[in-house]
């Protein structure tokens, strides 16, 4: 019952229209919308083995068919302080398309469908060059709101005392943070940056489906929870690094050497990451992914007229496991 054979089509159409109006000389109102049309069509072949089938959902009135019409709108604020530096506020909207659970629906009955996934962003920040564009600082503070998210999480399964694999809109969550850039060119030749992510996210809301359970025989069983950390969210990424080009007249070139340092802190890669004795604490199997540190070293020729590039390059030069 676990072979299937599905074909998948999706079919989608969008149109997009943007105004940008200019209030006064620094101030500029964006107003914007895209509308999309999508269409996801599901076949369930028939195979040797068995298995479920498209007439199998048609029959208890699961579609195979699901058709989305959106308007996604985007508002803004820009303000020129000065010729180089710029304040900005935006709200956008977006959204990603149902779908169906098709991971371990074994019964026509757990093959079903889910809505659309939504998202309301809001940011705000400021952008500016520097000095005669020798330095350049961007930040962006954010939050979002998500409804329906989509995951895939344990629920009972068809058989007493069993459990599988589902995916379906599980809840609500927020995400907020701050976002930092800094690049700079101190002395010719050299080109330095260095980039700064902090966030925190949440769920606002879980699905009682979605939630953990105990069986009837008494066994516990960890699925999603309002207590959980959002998975794949690392509170903090960092990454800093620099370029220097050196101009060699013997090798009617010049010599590019570059290095950069990645970041990133410890976090969740399933979406049920605790139990009721604590919070902290993983689940049988450890899904905590530790923070790792990358380093990444090149040096570059390039000819003088750009047709010829020579590198050698290592990534991950400290052959870090992650």
């Amino acid at each position: 019952s676990s072979v299937r054979d599905i074909n998948n089509t999706t079919s989608s159409y969008a149109a997009y229209l943007q105004v940008d109006y200019s209030v006064t000389e620094q101030l500029t109102a964006i107003l914007g919308a895209r509308y999309t049309n999508e269409v996801k069509k599901l076949d369930l072949r028939p195979t040797s083995f068995g298995g479920i089938t498209s007439a199998n959902l048609r029959a208890i009135g699961t579609p195979t068919r699901l058709e989305t019409d959106k308007i996604t709108p985007r508002f803004g604020l820009t303000y020129q302080v000065d010729p180089d530096i710029q304040v900005f506020a935006t709200v956008t909207n977006g959204y990603k398309a149902g779908g169906w659970n098709s991971r371990t629906a074994y019964i026509p009955q757990t093959f079903e469908d889910m809505d659309p996934e939504t998202t309301w962003s809001y940011e705000a920040g400021i952008k500016s060059d520097l000095f005669n564009r020798r330095l350049r600082i961007n930040a962006t503070a954010f939050v979002a709101e998500t409804d329906g998210l989509q995951l895939s999480y344990t629920t009972p399964g068809p058989i007493a005392g069993t459990t599988l694999s589902t995916q379906d809109n599980v809840g609500d969550i927020r995400v907020k943070g701050l976002e930092l850039e800094v690049s700079a060119r101190p002395v010719a030749g050299l080109d330095v940056f260095a980039t700064l992510g902090i966030q925190d996210g949440e769920y606002t809301r879980v699905s009682p489906d979605a939630q953990s359970f105990t069986t009837p025989a008494g066994a516990f069983v960890n699925a999603i929870d309002e207590s959980d950390a959002l998975s794949r969210l690392p509170e903090t990424s960092f990454a800093m690094g620099a370029t220097y080009t050196l101009p060699v007249e013997a090798l009617f070139g010049e010599l590019i050497f570059s290095g950069e340092l990645t970041y990133t802190d410890d976090f969740w890669t399933t979406a049920s990451n605790t139990t009721p004795a604590n919070p902290r604490t993983p689940t049988a199997l450890n899904t905590l992914a530790e923070g790792y540190t990358l380093y990444n070293l090149s040096v570059a020729y390039v000819s003088d007229d750009d047709a010829w590039r020579l590198a050698v390059e290592c990534k991950n030069c400290s052959d870090k496991l992650y």
